[in-house]
């Protein structure tokens, strides 16, 4: 989901003007919510993996993922 700017510059101008203990309780409540949704992703992707595959091979692969989009870079 996708806000427009002038939508999120609202939201950040009302956070600003959130005491302390509120925007603490605001990122507890937002760090729990994006760990749950990660946790999620995670566990789709996993799914989807076949159960033969290492985590080495699977380390491996993200490491030359890295390198081929860094050598791409001008």
């Amino acid at each position: 989901m996708t806000l427009p700017v002038i939508e999120f510059e609202q939201i950040l101008e009302s956070v600003d003007k959130l005491t302390s203990e509120q925007k603490e309780i605001l990122r507890r409540k937002l760090d729990g919510e994006w760990a749950s949704e990660f946790r999620a992703a995670i566990n789709a992707i996993r799914a989807d993996m076949p159960a033969d595959i290492s985590e080495e091979e699977i380390q491996a692969d993200i490491e030359r993922a890295i390198e081929e989009v860094r050598s791409m870079k001008p």
